[in-house]
């Protein structure tokens, strides 16, 4: 049976919650279609299931009662994305978790080993590490968090070493060995040669990609970037000019907020004046949280020296009893960073 939708939003992420309301305030007849969805929403039909392309306009949707058809007007695809799996034997190990996953534990490891210096894996070590695990963190990279200025990296790398986190750069993992009643072998490829660790359990941080795979991008001719994400313009259409992209399976910034964004942009192609844009976005912040967090926004140091700034970093050291005093420094484009 082929049904008819004047917007048709597959996934649920905030963009595609978000807009499919709004659309239907504007009169649209609009179906979403999510894998995992019992919530309702008022003016949309909801369904619960796997969506794929069979056309540009037309889409296959596979539930418990059975296949149908959707033919939309419009499309807009917000799956988001999921975690990066590396090809390692045995990871797929009932003690070897993603990050949703390892939120689901009834029990805390008493040794986590985490494969990824990113901000995931940093914010789950510092947690774990607050609850008493013993944790280790496997980075492959031979810089801890490449994209900061060294010194704000090298002051968060020495919070962490002080909650007992283990950093180890230039490793990584070659093989898992599940000994299912005495926990998890790890073995490990460094700077150092050959050895091994041991875990109760791991949590994979190796990044994330598009949550694509299942939708057949193919048949309706739409276009990837070279990492894998669904390319759109600054408006956030695809090559096809009915099909939007919004949220992280576009490849942006992956925060709740850019996904929200990403909405307002759409809506402004309905009821503003059509001019609002990804390149507006000049001044992005973002949290890692860890204890205590580590935030920012704007260029980084390293970064405005590149473009030629003069710039002054104000720094305040703190002492054991909590208290600082600020201290100043001129940096210029043609000094280098510390």
């Amino acid at each position: 049976m082929k049904h008819q939708a004047d917007a048709l939003i597959i996934g649920f992420g905030k963009a595609g919650k978000t807009l499919a309301p709004f659309l239907a305030k504007q009169g649209l007849k609009v179906i979403v279609v999510e894998r995992c969805l019992v919530q309702n929403q008022p003016g949309v039909t909801v369904i619960t299931g796997k969506a794929s392309f069979v056309s540009a306009h037309l889409v296959k949707i596979e539930t418990e009662q059975g296949s149908m058809l959707v033919e939309a007007g419009r499309i807009f695809i917000t799956t988001g994305s999921v975690p990066v799996i590396p090809v390692i034997p045995d990871i797929q190990s009932s003690k070897v978790y993603t990050s949703a996953e390892l939120l689901d534990l009834a029990t805390l490891p008493e040794r986590l080993a985490i494969i990824g210096g990113g901000y995931i894996g940093l914010e789950f070590a510092s947690i774990f590490a607050g609850f008493g695990t013993e944790v280790m963190i496997l980075e492959q990279g031979e810089r801890f968090l490449p994209r900061e200025d060294r010194d704000i990296a090298a002051e968060v790398q020495k919070v962490l070493e002080h909650k007992g986190i283990r950093i180890q750069l230039q490793t990584g993992v070659t093989h898992i060995e599940d000994h299912r009643e005495t926990g998890l072998t790890l073995q490990l490829s460094s700077a150092n040669g050959l050895e091994e660790s041991k875990a109760d359990a791991v949590l994979i941080a190796t990044g994330r990609k598009a949550n694509t795979d299942e939708l057949n991008l193919e048949a309706a001719g739409i276009n990837r970037t070279a990492r894998g994400f669904i390319q759109v313009d600054e408006k956030l259409q695809t090559n096809q000019p009915h099909i939007w992209a919004l949220g992280d399976v576009n490849g942006g910034p992956q925060f709740t907020y850019i996904s929200l964004d990403d909405y307002r942009i759409v809506r402004d192609q309905w009821t503003g004046s059509g001019q609002r844009t990804t390149l507006d976005r000049k001044l992005v912040p973002y949290s890692v949280f860890i204890d205590p967090p580590l935030s920012h926004v704007g260029l980084t140091e390293s970064e405005a020296l590149k473009q030629g700034y003069h710039v002054k970093v104000a720094l305040i050291i703190r002492n054991r009893f909590n208290t600082g005093s600020p201290a100043e420094a001129d940096r210029g484009p043609s000094e280098s960073c510390r």
